[in-house]
Order: C-alpha cells, then structure tokens, then sequence
C-alpha cells in the first residue's frame, strides 16, 4: 500500500484496476451472510470470527491484523449485493468507514477500494 494513502473508504471503476494487498469478488454474494463469509474466508480472519457485521468490524479494527501493517483491501461485485440488500450495503459501509478511522488511529493504515462503488465515497486517487 502506497505509505501516504490515507486511511478510509473509496471508489473506484472497474476498468481502472487497483494494485492492492488483498482483492476480494463478492460479485456471487447475494445476501450479507455470503458477503461476511467471503471476507472472513479470503482475509484470513481468526477461527472466532463470526460473519456478522460486529466480527467483520473487531477483525478489521484489530491493529495486530496482519502484523499491524498497512493495508490496501479491493472489493469488487457489490453492485448487484448493494441493490438486492441496500441496508446491509449501508452496514457494510459503516463498518468499512469505522474500521478504517479506528486503524489510522492506531498507526495501522488500513484503505478499501470499492470496485465501481457509490459516487457519496471518494474517488482513489493513488499517489
């Protein structure tokens, strides 16, 4: 992850790729359950975790997750998610967003990128 990249939530389009630490397609996931499965699994959260909304935020907050380093996560296939399930797509943001701030607060940068994700985040912008 680029070292001056701030902390937090972002956008970004899909045909503009992203050299991130970690990418994760959830474009399958229909349902919040499928979508915390996928991220537990592919972010290689510990075996306490439990798919639900307050693990994904302890996980993510955790300033010893991945050594404390920091990290730039990609998220792709939501779209189809945010439509079917807008208040947990909403949850999901929260949660992102608080993780993000409460890592930065920490010393433990951690940024996601939201493959074509709503245009009320950010657009990455990569130094």
């Amino acid at each position: 992850m680029n070292e001056f990249a701030p902390s937090g939530v972002y956008r970004q389009h899909a045909d503009h790729p992203i050299d991130a630490d970690i990418t994760v397609d959830l474009g399958a996931c229909r349902e919040a359950r499928q979508v915390l499965d996928r991220l537990g699994t592919t972010l290689d959260f510990p075996d306490w975790y439990g798919s639900n909304f307050d693990a994904l935020a302890d996980c993510l907050s955790d300033p010893d997750w991945r050594d404390g380093a920091a990290t730039l996560i990609r998220l792709s296939g939501l779209t189809r998610f945010s439509q079917q399930s807008p208040g947990d797509y909403a949850i999901l943001l929260a949660v992102l967003d608080a993780a993000c701030q409460a890592r930065s607060e920490q010393g433990a940068p951690l940024a996601v990128i939201l493959e074509d994700g709503p245009e009320t985040l950010s657009p990455w912008l990569a130094a």
